[in-house]
Protein backbone atom coordinates (compact mmCIF):
# COMPACT_ATOMS: atom_id res chain seq x y z
CA UNK A 1 0.00 0.00 0.00
CA UNK A 2 2.85 2.36 0.88
CA UNK A 3 5.31 1.16 -1.80
CA UNK A 4 4.07 3.76 -4.26
CA UNK A 5 4.31 6.56 -1.69
CA UNK A 6 7.60 8.50 -1.21
CA UNK A 7 6.90 8.54 2.50
CA UNK A 8 7.26 4.76 2.61
CA UNK A 9 11.05 5.13 2.66
CA UNK A 10 11.00 6.73 6.12
CA UNK A 11 12.73 4.68 8.79
CA UNK A 12 11.05 3.01 11.74
CA UNK A 13 10.84 5.42 14.65
CA UNK A 14 10.58 8.47 12.38
CA UNK A 15 7.67 10.84 12.74
CA UNK A 16 4.59 9.37 11.08
CA UNK A 17 4.58 10.10 7.36
CA UNK A 18 2.07 12.59 5.93
CA UNK A 19 0.51 9.81 3.87
CA UNK A 20 -0.17 7.67 6.91
CA UNK A 21 -1.56 10.67 8.78
CA UNK A 22 -3.92 11.35 5.87
CA UNK A 23 -4.94 7.66 5.63
CA UNK A 24 -5.75 7.43 9.33
CA UNK A 25 -7.60 10.75 9.29
CA UNK A 26 -9.65 9.62 6.32
CA UNK A 27 -10.45 6.31 8.04
CA UNK A 28 -11.53 8.17 11.17
CA UNK A 29 -13.76 10.43 9.11
CA UNK A 30 -15.43 7.46 7.38
CA UNK A 31 -16.07 5.72 10.70
CA UNK A 32 -17.66 8.89 12.10
CA UNK A 33 -19.77 9.33 8.97
CA UNK A 34 -21.10 5.77 9.13
CA UNK A 35 -21.82 6.15 12.85
CA UNK A 36 -23.77 9.36 12.21
CA UNK A 37 -25.77 7.70 9.42
CA UNK A 38 -26.63 4.78 11.71
CA UNK A 39 -27.76 7.23 14.39
CA UNK A 40 -30.10 8.96 11.95
CA UNK A 41 -31.66 5.62 10.99
CA UNK A 42 -32.10 4.76 14.65
CA UNK A 43 -33.76 8.10 15.42
CA UNK A 44 -36.08 7.99 12.38
CA UNK A 45 -39.72 7.14 13.21
CA UNK A 46 -40.24 3.41 12.73
CA UNK A 47 -43.75 3.93 11.36
CA UNK A 48 -42.82 6.66 8.90
CA UNK A 49 -43.68 6.09 5.24
CA UNK A 50 -41.86 7.76 2.38
CA UNK A 51 -43.79 10.50 0.60
CA UNK A 52 -45.30 9.60 -2.74
CA UNK A 53 -46.26 11.53 -5.87
CA UNK A 54 -49.39 10.80 -7.85
CA UNK A 55 -48.82 8.70 -10.95
CA UNK A 56 -50.41 10.18 -14.09
CA UNK A 57 -52.74 9.38 -15.71
CA UNK A 58 -54.66 8.64 -12.53
CA UNK A 59 -57.93 10.09 -13.80
CA UNK A 60 -60.19 7.07 -13.21
CA UNK A 61 -60.92 4.34 -10.66
CA UNK A 62 -59.02 1.84 -12.78
CA UNK A 63 -55.85 3.98 -12.87
CA UNK A 64 -56.01 5.26 -9.27
CA UNK A 65 -52.63 5.77 -7.56
CA UNK A 66 -52.25 3.32 -4.58
CA UNK A 67 -51.35 5.03 -1.28
CA UNK A 68 -50.77 4.06 2.37
CA UNK A 69 -51.76 5.39 5.76
CA UNK A 70 -49.47 8.04 7.32
CA UNK A 71 -48.02 8.88 3.94
CA UNK A 72 -47.70 12.39 2.51
CA UNK A 73 -49.18 12.22 -0.98
CA UNK A 74 -48.28 15.00 -3.43
CA UNK A 75 -50.22 15.86 -6.56
CA UNK A 76 -50.70 18.59 -9.16
CA UNK A 77 -53.76 19.52 -11.15
CA UNK A 78 -52.25 19.82 -14.60
CA UNK A 79 -55.29 21.20 -16.44
CA UNK A 80 -57.91 23.66 -15.26
CA UNK A 81 -61.41 22.27 -14.62
CA UNK A 82 -60.58 18.92 -16.22
CA UNK A 83 -57.87 17.07 -14.27
CA UNK A 84 -59.41 14.67 -11.72
CA UNK A 85 -56.89 12.78 -9.57
CA UNK A 86 -57.88 9.36 -8.20
CA UNK A 87 -56.23 7.50 -5.30
CA UNK A 88 -56.96 4.17 -3.63
CA UNK A 89 -56.12 2.73 -0.21
CA UNK A 90 -56.67 -0.78 1.16
CA UNK A 91 -57.59 -0.61 4.85
CA UNK A 92 -57.16 -3.57 7.24
CA UNK A 93 -60.24 -2.49 9.21
CA UNK A 94 -63.07 0.03 9.07
CA UNK A 95 -62.87 3.12 11.21
CA UNK A 96 -62.72 6.87 11.51
CA UNK A 97 -59.91 8.33 9.42
CA UNK A 98 -58.48 11.84 9.59
CA UNK A 99 -57.98 13.34 6.14
CA UNK A 100 -55.64 16.34 6.10
CA UNK A 101 -55.41 18.27 2.82
CA UNK A 102 -53.13 21.23 2.10
CA UNK A 103 -53.52 23.61 -0.82
CA UNK A 104 -49.87 24.36 -1.70
CA UNK A 105 -50.51 27.44 -3.84
CA UNK A 106 -52.68 30.32 -2.70
CA UNK A 107 -55.11 31.74 -5.26
CA UNK A 108 -57.78 34.45 -5.09
CA UNK A 109 -60.48 32.08 -6.30
CA UNK A 110 -61.08 28.38 -6.78
CA UNK A 111 -61.63 25.29 -4.65
CA UNK A 112 -60.21 21.81 -4.15
CA UNK A 113 -62.96 19.23 -3.72
CA UNK A 114 -62.55 15.67 -2.49
CA UNK A 115 -64.95 12.76 -2.96
CA UNK A 116 -64.82 9.33 -1.30
CA UNK A 117 -66.08 6.12 -2.90
CA UNK A 118 -66.35 2.55 -1.64
CA UNK A 119 -65.04 -0.66 -3.17
CA UNK A 120 -67.96 -0.66 -5.64
CA UNK A 121 -67.12 2.86 -6.84
CA UNK A 122 -70.23 4.18 -5.08
CA UNK A 123 -70.12 7.75 -3.82
CA UNK A 124 -70.24 8.07 -0.01
CA UNK A 125 -68.84 11.41 1.15
CA UNK A 126 -67.37 14.73 -0.01
CA UNK A 127 -66.25 18.23 1.01
CA UNK A 128 -64.03 21.03 -0.29
CA UNK A 129 -61.55 23.74 0.71
CA UNK A 130 -60.84 27.15 -0.74
CA UNK A 131 -57.68 28.13 -2.60
CA UNK A 132 -57.48 31.43 -0.69
CA UNK A 133 -55.47 29.79 2.10
CA UNK A 134 -52.57 27.35 2.44
CA UNK A 135 -53.50 26.29 5.97
CA UNK A 136 -54.18 22.55 6.40
CA UNK A 137 -57.84 21.51 6.31
CA UNK A 138 -58.83 18.46 8.36
CA UNK A 139 -61.84 16.19 7.87
CA UNK A 140 -63.15 13.21 9.84
CA UNK A 141 -64.14 10.46 7.40
CA UNK A 142 -65.71 7.04 7.99
CA UNK A 143 -63.89 4.52 5.80
CA UNK A 144 -64.63 0.86 5.08
CA UNK A 145 -62.46 -2.21 5.43
CA UNK A 146 -60.85 -3.01 2.09
CA UNK A 147 -60.48 -0.64 -0.84
CA UNK A 148 -61.51 2.99 -0.52
CA UNK A 149 -61.16 5.56 -3.30
CA UNK A 150 -60.50 9.31 -3.18
CA UNK A 151 -61.14 11.62 -6.11
CA UNK A 152 -59.69 15.13 -5.97
CA UNK A 153 -61.03 17.81 -8.27
CA UNK A 154 -60.00 21.43 -8.86
CA UNK A 155 -62.71 24.04 -9.39
CA UNK A 156 -60.52 26.81 -10.79
CA UNK A 157 -59.13 28.29 -13.98
CA UNK A 158 -55.60 27.86 -12.57
CA UNK A 159 -53.13 25.41 -14.14
CA UNK A 160 -50.43 23.23 -12.56
CA UNK A 161 -51.88 23.72 -9.10
CA UNK A 162 -50.06 21.69 -6.36
CA UNK A 163 -51.54 20.06 -3.25
CA UNK A 164 -50.76 17.29 -0.79
CA UNK A 165 -52.71 15.21 1.72
CA UNK A 166 -52.39 12.45 4.32
CA UNK A 167 -54.69 9.83 5.88
CA UNK A 168 -54.38 8.42 9.39
CA UNK A 169 -56.62 6.41 11.70
CA UNK A 170 -58.35 8.26 14.55
CA UNK A 171 -57.98 6.37 17.85
CA UNK A 172 -60.67 7.05 20.51
CA UNK A 173 -59.07 8.18 23.74
CA UNK A 174 -59.71 7.22 27.35
CA UNK A 175 -60.83 9.18 30.40
CA UNK A 176 -59.10 9.34 33.78
CA UNK A 177 -61.68 8.37 36.40
CA UNK A 178 -59.69 9.22 39.49
CA UNK A 179 -56.20 10.13 40.74
CA UNK A 180 -55.64 9.19 44.38
CA UNK A 181 -52.70 10.67 46.34
CA UNK A 182 -50.38 8.54 48.48
CA UNK A 183 -47.03 9.02 50.23
CA UNK A 184 -44.66 10.21 47.48
CA UNK A 185 -46.98 8.55 44.95
CA UNK A 186 -50.40 8.58 43.32
CA UNK A 187 -52.68 5.98 41.74
CA UNK A 188 -54.48 6.50 38.43
CA UNK A 189 -57.71 4.75 37.41
CA UNK A 190 -59.18 5.05 33.92
CA UNK A 191 -61.89 3.86 31.53
CA UNK A 192 -60.75 0.80 29.62
CA UNK A 193 -60.96 0.75 25.81
CA UNK A 194 -61.36 -2.36 23.65
CA UNK A 195 -58.72 -3.17 21.04
CA UNK A 196 -56.03 -1.30 22.93
CA UNK A 197 -52.40 -2.41 22.62
CA UNK A 198 -51.37 -0.48 25.74
CA UNK A 199 -51.91 2.80 27.59
CA UNK A 200 -49.54 5.64 28.31
CA UNK A 201 -49.59 7.88 31.38
CA UNK A 202 -47.66 11.13 31.48
CA UNK A 203 -47.22 13.39 34.48
CA UNK A 204 -45.52 16.68 35.23
CA UNK A 205 -45.30 19.33 37.94
CA UNK A 206 -46.06 21.91 35.23
CA UNK A 207 -49.58 22.53 33.93
CA UNK A 208 -48.16 22.90 30.40
CA UNK A 209 -46.93 19.28 30.72
CA UNK A 210 -43.40 20.35 29.79
CA UNK A 211 -40.69 17.92 30.90
CA UNK A 212 -43.39 15.31 31.50
CA UNK A 213 -42.42 11.73 32.24
CA UNK A 214 -44.24 8.96 30.33
CA UNK A 215 -45.05 5.48 31.64
CA UNK A 216 -46.30 2.55 29.55
CA UNK A 217 -49.11 0.43 31.02
CA UNK A 218 -50.37 -2.96 29.81
CA UNK A 219 -53.77 -3.20 28.13
CA UNK A 220 -55.02 -5.50 30.93
CA UNK A 221 -54.38 -2.98 33.70
CA UNK A 222 -57.19 -0.98 35.31
CA UNK A 223 -55.02 1.23 37.49
CA UNK A 224 -51.39 2.23 37.94
CA UNK A 225 -49.44 3.52 40.93
CA UNK A 226 -46.73 6.06 40.13
CA UNK A 227 -44.01 6.09 42.80
CA UNK A 228 -40.85 8.00 43.67
CA UNK A 229 -42.44 11.46 43.58
CA UNK A 230 -41.68 14.57 45.62
CA UNK A 231 -43.69 14.90 48.81
CA UNK A 232 -46.12 17.83 48.88
CA UNK A 233 -45.76 18.52 45.15
CA UNK A 234 -48.72 19.03 42.82
CA UNK A 235 -48.71 16.86 39.70
CA UNK A 236 -50.73 17.04 36.49
CA UNK A 237 -51.68 13.72 34.88
CA UNK A 238 -52.87 12.67 31.40
CA UNK A 239 -53.45 9.38 29.58
CA UNK A 240 -53.76 8.16 26.00
CA UNK A 241 -54.52 4.95 24.14
CA UNK A 242 -51.98 3.16 21.94
CA UNK A 243 -53.41 0.94 19.23
CA UNK A 244 -51.97 -1.36 16.54
CA UNK A 245 -53.74 -1.45 13.18
CA UNK A 246 -52.29 -3.31 10.21
CA UNK A 247 -48.84 -3.44 11.81
CA UNK A 248 -48.72 0.32 12.42
CA UNK A 249 -48.92 2.13 15.76
CA UNK A 250 -51.51 4.85 16.35
CA UNK A 251 -52.06 7.13 19.34
CA UNK A 252 -55.17 8.81 20.65
CA UNK A 253 -55.13 12.40 21.84
CA UNK A 254 -54.06 12.94 25.44
CA UNK A 255 -56.96 13.00 27.89
CA UNK A 256 -58.02 16.02 29.89
CA UNK A 257 -55.60 16.80 32.71
CA UNK A 258 -56.21 15.75 36.29
CA UNK A 259 -54.21 17.25 39.17
CA UNK A 260 -53.17 15.69 42.46
CA UNK A 261 -50.98 16.77 45.39
CA UNK A 262 -48.98 13.85 46.73
CA UNK A 263 -48.51 13.26 50.47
Amino acid sequence: MYALCPCAAMEKGDVMSPCKVFTRARSGFLVAAFAFAALLLFLAPKQAFAAIDEVEDNNSFETATPISMNQNVYGTFAESLSDDDYFKINLPQAGTVKLTIVNDKRADDGTLSWYRYNNYFEFEDWSYLSFDTTKPATYSVQMNKGWNYLRLYMGSSDKFHPYHFKLTYVVPGTTIKKVTPAKKAFTVKWTKKSGTAKYQIRYSTKKSMSKAKTVNVSKAAKSKKIKGLKSGKKYYVQMRVVKKIGGQTYYSSWSSKKSVRVK
